[in-house]
């Protein structure tokens, strides 16, 4: 399976379960509780980008607090996935929040980051559901004008095996329906060069500080990116570069 049909299949199904979960624990008694919390993690046993518990039950006046337990994370509602009458609210990456419910009803909400990769959470306030018909109609899929985009370093540790691994990697990446693939290191200049892989969607860089200038330039609003960071090229500090800049706007 591609890289891109799998990252499809696990949302799918992810959210299928998400919704099944939720509905069933809506009709059962689930028990409501004082202020809750909420962890915003990278992992969860098998689970990827996940905030935990996924659903919790409070009442009106309570308060949930997010702690940013991994980096990388923010808690946002979704549109018409709240109450009428409900303010917009985001809050910033990396930081825990905390929000007072004061209307009752159901409230959806995402890790804007990760919102294509599952990680949607709801809270249930209080015993009205009256807006359980506009939650069931919200879309939790991406959006069609979306585009993916994946940055990979290269890995030095892999030995007599590195040309092998690395020209699989790219053999791979050919096979998806990624938009934008970007390299960074020498070896898959190489590998590029010797396949004579030729694609607009095809881009090498040197470094993070060459890599940053060409998202800044390029990226657009709703694009997902996958970053797998190595210490070779310091791919692994351009997430936390995007971060920066990103709360810098």
């Amino acid at each position: 399976m591609s890289c891109n049909g799998l990252f499809n299949k696990t949302f799918n199904m992810k959210n299928k379960l998400f919704l099944i979960i939720f509905f069933s624990l809506l009709y059962s008694g689930f028990a409501i509780a004082a202020d809750q919390t909420v962890e915003m993690l990278n992992r969860l046993n098998k689970e990827s980008m996940v905030f935990e518990p996924k659903i919790v039950r409070v009442n009106v006046g309570d308060k949930v607090q997010w702690k940013a337990t991994d980096k990388g994370h923010n808690v946002e509602f979704i549109k018409n996935g709240v109450p009428e009458g409900v303010d917009k609210f985001k809050s910033k990456y990396n930081k825990d929040t905390e929000y007072k419910f004061t209307i009752p009803g159901i409230y959806a909400y995402w890790c804007t980051p990760h919102k294509n990769m599952g990680m949607i959470g709801f809270v249930v306030v209080g015993e009205d559901k009256s807006n359980l018909e506009d939650i069931k109609k919200l879309k939790f899929t991406a959006k069609s004008n979306q585009r993916k985009l994946i940055i990979i370093g290269e890995m030095l540790e892999l030995g007599d095996m590195s040309l092998k691994y690395h020209t699989e990697i790219v053999q791979k990446i050919f096979e998806t329906t990624i938009d934008i693939v970007i390299f960074c290191g020498f070896i898959y200049k190489k590998i590029l060069i010797n396949l004579n892989l030729k694609s607009k969607k095809i881009f090498f860089f040197n470094n993070e500080i060459e890599t940053l200038n060409f998202l800044i330039n390029n990226i657009l609003k709703n694009d997902i990116i996958l970053v797998k960071g190595s210490n070779s090229s310091k791919t692994n500090k351009l997430f936390k570069l995007l971060l920066k800049t990103k709360e810098e706007e």
